[in-house]
């Protein structure tokens, strides 16, 4: 399982990036989200591909994202949920972004930072 934080706008507001198989999810899940005991976390992993979590105020949004999902669902299952991860930032802050330049922007530093932890500075894709 890799663990990955991503500071949006400032150090002070991070969305956690977990990414790893469905058992480890639900076990991270069921350690840190309210209400969700293993069972009912491993039901929620199992049925998804990734998922956003809304852990505000007391903790960073969390994503968490099945490292056994082929890389083309991978890569586009990530930035779906960093749109609603970063959605939960800016509800809590009040920020309205009618050109949704801040979104795109949180949206990429998600891709980005967590590319970089997977991937440890290699490319995607070998010539």
């Amino acid at each position: 399982m890799k663990k990955i934080k991503v500071p949006i706008f400032t150090e002070e507001y991070k969305i956690v990036v977990v990414v790893g198989t469905v058992e480890e999810l639900a076990q991270y899940v069921s350690k840190n989200v309210t209400d969700f005991n293993y069972e009912r976390a491993l039901q929620q992993c199992s049925e998804t591909r990734g998922a956003a979590w809304n852990l505000l105020p007391s903790y960073h949004p969390l994503i968490t994202l099945d490292i056994d999902l082929p890389y083309e669902l991978a890569l586009a299952t990530l930035p779906h949920e960093a749109s609603h991860a970063i959605g939960y930032i800016m509800d809590y802050l009040g920020i309205e972004d009618t050109s949704d330049e801040i979104r795109g922007h949180a949206i990429s530093a998600v891709v980005r930072h967590t590319l970089k932890g997977l991937l440890g500075g290699k490319k995607l894709y070998a010539k």
